[in-house]
């Protein structure tokens, strides 16, 4: 029996992550009023911590992120991370739209971490919209609308002949 799909990242583009600096300025706010053994006035206390930590902060938050990501990895992808595309609708999942595409880590237990989902028909109109260059634009508007319809071609002829089984 295999494990049911996990979603454990969802709508990355929507997380909203201070920066650094926020962080810094949150920590100096916060030992402020602690008794701290510096020499130091309220005017030069924000430069003085700035100087003493910024460049170990800035190591040890790049350490932290490069551990949650590895972690991550190895604790839901079981240390052998697959990037796997994958089309739910074609699955069975009928709350899907069908031209759905999923991005997500396959782990060894064949579950998933789903990382991004779009919409390939929207996906493909918004590129199309963002060209700028007239220049060769119809041409391959055109060469992708007749590989699509070759594809969709495809499809239908993989669809009669299942039917056919």
């Amino acid at each position: 029996m295999s494990a049911k799909p996990r979603t454990i990242v969802g709508d990355l583009a929507e997380w909203d992550l201070p920066s650094l600096d926020d962080r810094m300025d949150d920590l100096i706010e916060e030992l402020k009023p602690k008794k701290l053994q510096l020499a130091a006035d309220d005017m030069t206390f924000g430069e003085l911590l700035d100087g003493l930590l910024q460049a170990k902060v800035r190591e040890l938050g790049a350490t932290a992120a490069n551990e949650a990501i590895c972690g991550w990895l190895q604790g839901h992808a079981d240390g052998c991370p697959e990037l796997c595309t994958e089309f739910p609708y074609l699955q069975g999942h009928d709350d899907s739209e069908p031209l759905t595409v999923v991005y997500s880590v396959g782990a060894e237990d064949e579950s998933r971490a789903e990382i991004h989902r779009f919409d390939l028909e929207r996906a493909l109109l918004d590129a199309v919209e963002s060209v700028r260059s007239k220049r060769g634009r119809r041409s391959r508007l055109t060469l992708m609308a007749s590989r699509l319809r070759a594809l969709a071609s495809k499809l239908e002829q993989e669809a009669a002949v299942r039917d056919k089984r």
